[in-house]
């Protein structure tokens, strides 16, 4: 009898589902019964080739019938001419039935098969990701080919669907606060009780994040709106696509919180093209085109004004004197608050003023329509709204080094609970940055054990060395040489 759509379609789903369940198991390390295994990775285990069925044989193309042949023709036209996928033809027994089966795998997770009887018949085409298929007619799934990139209606949900990255029945499935905050979804992947078991930290699926049991603070949660200003005017509302920022300083990195971001004065920056064309009239300042070049920087405005001013210090020649007269009519035409001559963007949080540089491509904003990014030349400040950002003491992240290595001037403000043995404490205020901050208060008397106060620390460079003492029922200890950094109480 022959082999109807349904029975060919209902087959090869069951196959996918069940070849690319077991590939995750493996490449998750476990067994099918949640034991570890140790040895051989997935890709050798369960192979690309045997996804279709274990006893799938690759057939070349001149033992294939004709509507066989043109179908891979057509695959291997489109994709490995392209060079951005391979097509395969499969002989596959079906209950016992020849059938053909070209399989096209592209370079990410996404696929087409078709499937044919011994005769040459089509039985049935889908589009796949991973081991989700979706079935239609031949038009239905070659009319994707030319939209490559995109998934069909019957696919849109094809991640939610798949079991790859998913947890496991033994997994531990602690939710990872850094990917919720981001806005995504991560959970640990050890097994369940091995906090109990082991004492080791949980460990994100998707990020690779690691974490304890404490609490995360509920700032990383807080999604500010912010008010983004362009150079020309224009002002936008939206928050920031991640919990957390990262700026480079010349101390070294430091990552601050959306919640503590107040505003960015982005220093003026050109595109590569605003830049050549302001060096090309800045030369030009010297000849007989002088007057052009004069015309062009003044419509360039404020975004020539940096280049202009460093002209015009250089000297007395004629070159520089053009220069300090464009300087001067871009300076009565455009507002001072665009004229600025720094270098480096200043960025405020609630604890302190940063010097630093940011990805010099581009900054982005999520705003109603989505995800927008924007050139970093085009952007004048960057300033929260007041709502919703949360001004409370910090928790006691144990010690500073943890969160504010880089941090030097701030002035930040955390509720301590006084501890004599919270852990080392190496001087005597200042500290360094890895000793324990409830101990340190103890410690500089400035709260009893068990007492709980709001605490006022400044982040210093360090000293040469650091002097233990022995204070208040607590034993600092020496460090001899400096650190990647001091703190000390403030009031």
């Amino acid at each position: 009898m022959p082999l109807s759509s349904d029975v060919i379609q209902a087959w090869y789903t069951q196959r996918l589902r069940d070849f690319f369940y077991e590939r995750y198991l493996v490449h998750r390390g476990y067994t099918a019964a949640g034991e570890p295994r140790t040895s051989d990775p997935a890709e050798d285990v369960y192979p690309s080739p045997i996804e279709l069925s274990p006893d799938a044989n690759k057939v070349e193309r001149d033992t294939v019938p004709e509507a066989v042949c043109e179908a891979y023709d057509y695959y291997h036209q489109h994709f490995a001419e392209a060079d951005i996928g391979s097509p395969r033809i499969y002989a596959v027994a079906v209950e016992g039935e020849l059938t053909y089966a070209v399989r096209t795998t592209t370079d990410g997770d996404d696929g087409y098969l078709e499937v044919f009887d011994e005769q040459g018949a089509l039985l049935a085409c889908g589009r796949t990701n991973l081991e989700v298929v979706a079935w239609g007619s031949r038009d239905w799934l070659r009319d994707q080919v030319a939209k490559l990139g995109e998934f069909p209606p019957e696919m849109k949900d094809a991640a939610a669907r798949t079991s790859w990255g998913k947890p496991l029945p033994w997994d531990c499935q602690a939710a990872c606060w850094q990917c919720h905050a981001s806005g995504h979804q991560g959970f640990c992947t050890h097994k369940a009780g091995h906090r109990e078991a082991v004492g080791d930290l949980h460990c994100c699926n998707a990020s690779g994040h690691t974490w304890d049991d404490t609490p995360p603070d509920p700032r990383v949660f807080v999604k500010p709106k912010f008010e983004l200003r362009l150079r020309d005017g224009t002002a936008i509302t939206g928050t920031l696509p991640d919990y957390k920022l990262t700026l480079s300083t010349i101390h070294g990195p430091i990552t601050i919180l959306a919640n503590d971001l107040k505003k960015i004065d982005f220093a003026p920056t050109n595109s590569h093209g605003d830049t050549s064309r302001i060096a090309e009239a800045v030369h030009r300042l010297a000849g007989d085109e002088s007057a052009d070049a004069e015309a062009e920087l003044l419509a360039l405005g404020a975004r020539a004004f940096q280049a202009v001013v460093a002209v015009a210090q250089m000297g007395d020649d004629a070159i520089h004197r053009r220069a300090r007269a464009v300087a001067a009519q871009i300076y009565q035409g455009v507002p001072a608050e665009f004229l600025s001559l720094r270098k480096q963007h200043v960025v405020t949080t609630r604890d302190a003023t940063i010097a630093c540089a940011l990805d010099p491509f581009s900054f982005a904003l999520m705003v109603a329509e989505g995800y927008q990014s924007f050139e970093l030349c085009d952007l004048h400040t960057l300033t929260q709204l007041p709502g919703a950002a949360i001004d409370a003491p910090r928790e006691n992240p144990r010690w500073l080094g943890r969160l504010y290595t880089n941090w030097f001037g701030a002035r930040l403000t955390f509720l301590v609970t006084g501890d004599p043995d919270d852990g080392e404490v190496f001087g005597s205020d200042p500290y360094t940055l890895d000793s324990h901050l409830a101990t340190a208060a103890v410690h500089a008397g400035l709260v009893k054990p068990g007492e709980t106060k709001t605490l006022r620390v400044e982040i210093i460079l360090s000293p040469p060395r650091f002097a233990g003492s022995e204070q208040n029922g607590v034993a600092s200890l020496d460090w001899d040489e400096p650190t990647a950094g001091a703190f000390r109480f403030i009031d």
